[in-house]
């Protein structure tokens, strides 16, 4: 039990102090995925295609410890993936605690989709650095992603001068698309 505890209690604080990393070290030089993160073509956020660019480049880049899989498909028949953050040893994968983050639930909170990739990007680049806590987290956990939960409802915010499309793009109203669709965190099991 207090081994458990202290398990815990080190996860905790290890995951703060990478947080506090996170912020503190992240400069964002031209050409960068920061860059690409704080230069969005969406009211300065990423597109769609520019956040699935940088999702598909940093899975060339870092294979060991970044896979994707499909978990999924929108009602447009857009793929929905989740990212799998740790390094990929099966053997242990049952055995090592596991967390879900998600973004983009509704469509029109792309901060959180930038928060995500802006975690993942920093947290690839500490590992490839050799830190000492990013290395223990993603050697001791797996940290699951999916960076859009509703990717039709952000994909038609693109196209929109307001970007107040919240619901996923399953039609419920009939001809009233603007507030069609369904919520989607109402309808979690």
């Amino acid at each position: 039990m207090l081994d458990a505890t202290r398990h815990r209690r080190r996860s905790w604080l290890v995951l703060a102090a990478l947080g506090s990393a996170l912020i503190s070290g992240c400069t964002a030089s031209e050409g960068s995925w920061a860059d690409i993160l704080d230069h969005g073509s969406v009211l300065g956020f990423p597109s769609y295609s520019e956040a699935n660019q940088l999702l598909e480049g940093w899975l060339d880049t870092y294979p060991d410890i970044l896979s994707k899989r499909t978990i999924g498909s929108s009602f447009e028949s857009r793929p929905i993936f989740a990212y799998v953050l740790g390094s990929h040893l099966e053997s242990i994968a049952l055995a090592r605690p596991q967390v879900l983050l998600t973004s983009l639930t509704h469509a029109r909170e792309p901060a959180g989709l930038t928060v995500l990739l802006y975690f993942v990007g920093r947290m690839l680049e500490l590992y490839a650095q050799h830190d000492a806590e990013a290395v223990y987290v993603l050697r001791s956990r797996q940290i699951f992603l999916v960076p859009f939960v509703n990717p039709d409802g952000y994909v038609a915010n693109e196209a929109r001068a307001e970007k107040m499309v919240r619901k996923n793009r399953r039609p419920t109203c009939g001809d009233d698309d603007a507030n069609g669709g369904v919520d989607l965190n109402r309808n979690f099991g």
